[in-house]
């Protein structure tokens, strides 16, 4: 999209910035329209385009006028769209002081706030790239579980950090958290928590009294606690009811209450009890303490819910063990005849090169609890350096995709000065003809990552093939 300078109108191709007549920062040219951008706000920031709006504000990208970086500016309206209230900037600036100083990976960061005279309050926040969680929802729901113990170990820490000074959400949804776009270059899903705070910032925003001990009724109705529904005060345990309905729906691709009316909503909250996940999912194996975990995070008794994120980050990991040990015994049971084989000497070292953290990680754990050692690696450029430097592995366990080196570079390399070393290639490219070169290329094997059930039990067999 071309740019349009806001003084003279003359257009730019869309790599421009500013306008080589007058000085003033061009603007996209669809957004010329809009009467906000291209304004100064808070003295240093420039509104460039309007990138999101919602019941509790409008959201702009802006630049600051002398440091060449983006922000993001989210100026707060209240449901009925009305401005904070004068009366209550102070407490906005103190509550704003209290968001800025949240600090976590998984919150985005408030580096500003605001008041402009006509626009009202405003917050300043790093801009980030990717897309809302409800989306990426859509297109992979029902998750990975690798995917989905990283979704929930960033979710509980990044929460469990607000908790502790303080900041409940209140407004936890999918639509809340961003998936950023590093996902797709890491391979490991990176997500960031919006609108931290902003519930309680338009509660105080003045115009309404709000009783003691209560709390006013602001939040979405898909994802709202039932103390949250009936105004009853409220304190962490509601941000674990919506990240349950959140982990919910990444778990089987549904939401666990139906009714596409508000009201419908409200009610199911109120009154019906979810059905298990393991259910929803038919012919998909759901442990049973995920079962367990996510039906007592949506206890309509805050009493009964885990009582804090750390309680919900300790259950996860019991399932995580839970999976690790189904797949352990998935392969015991595939091959009884080799249940009395014993545990392989610690002196077995396996170098395993992966980029996928959660997968990194499992795998290194369950070759661990069969007796390996371990040695990890991210990059495929450190291989050759460490097998030249160290005494040679039991066996190489390699991705095919890698940084640095690719998997089949990689090996090329390998097989001429390691002819003799045992290489397990692991492929998520979906083409027989990859693995068909692989294993010309001298592989020991090629296991498919995208059968996570499988992949980790053929693993262990090759490797004990060796022995």
């Amino acid at each position: 999209m071309s740019q349009v300078c806001t003084q003279c109108r003359a257009e730019y191709d869309e790599r421009a910035r500013f306008c080589v007549l007058d000085g003033t920062r061009l603007v996209p040219k669809g957004q010329l329209g809009d009467p906000l951008v291209g304004k100064l706000v808070g003295g240093r920031y420039v509104l460039e385009r309007r990138i999101g709006s919602g019941s509790h504000g409008v959201v702009y990208q802006a630049t600051h006028n002398e440091i060449p970086r983006a922000y993001a500016i989210k100026f707060l309206r209240s449901a009925d769209g009305k401005m904070v209230a004068k009366s209550q900037h102070e407490r906005f600036r103190r509550e704003a002081t209290t968001l800025a100083g949240l600090k976590h990976p998984g919150i985005v960061q408030v580096t500003d706030y605001g008041i402009e005279p006509d626009l009202g309050p405003f917050l300043v926040m790093d801009l980030l790239l990717g897309q809302g969680l409800e989306n990426y929802l859509y297109q992979h729901a029902p998750l990975r579980p690798l995917d989905l113990f990283d979704l929930i170990e960033q979710l509980t820490g990044a929460l469990a950090t607000a908790h502790e000074q303080g900041v409940v959400h209140r407004d936890l949804k999918s639509e809340n958290v961003m998936v950023l776009s590093s996902t797709y270059t890491t391979k490991q899903l990176r997500v960031c928590i919006l609108d931290f705070g902003i519930i309680k910032l338009l509660e105080s925003s003045g115009g309404s009294h709000v009783p003691a001990g209560r709390s006013t009724v602001i939040g979405t109705p898909y994802t709202m606690a039932p103390e949250q529904i009936t105004g009853e005060g409220l304190d962490r345990r509601a941000d674990i009811y919506s990240l349950g309905v959140m982990l919910y729906e990444a778990v089987t691709g549904e939401l666990p209450f139906a009714g596409e009316q508000a009201w419908e909503q409200i009610d199911s909250h109120l009154h019906d009890f979810p059905d298990p996940p393991s259910t929803r999912k038919k012919g998909r194996w759901i442990p049973p303490g995920l079962d367990n975990l996510l039906l007592s995070m949506l206890a309509k008794d805050p009493v009964q819910r885990p009582g804090s994120m750390l309680e919900v980050a300790q259950r996860t990991e019991a399932v995580r063990a839970e999976v690790i040990n189904a797949w352990a015994a998935h392969n015991l049971a595939a091959k009884p005849e080799k249940r009395t084989t014993p545990k392989i000497a610690a002196t077995h070292t396996v170098l395993l090169v992966e980029d996928e953290p959660a997968l990194r990680r499992l795998i290194r754990q369950l070759l661990a609890r069969e007796g390996y050692e371990v040695v990890t690696l991210e990059r495929g450029d450190e291989v050759l350096p460490w097998l030249r430097a160290n005494p040679a592995p039991h066996a190489v366990v390699l991705d095919i995709m890698l940084p640095g080196l690719d998997g089949m570079a990689l090996l090329r390399l390998a097989r001429r000065d390691f002819a003799t070393l045992p290489i397990i290639m692991c492929s998520s490219v979906e083409s027989e003809n990859v693995r068909v070169e692989a294993r010309e290329l001298g592989a020991y094997g090629v296991l498919d990552k995208h059968n996570q059930l499988h992949v980790l039990p053929e693993l262990l067999e090759q490797l004990k093939g060796l022995v």
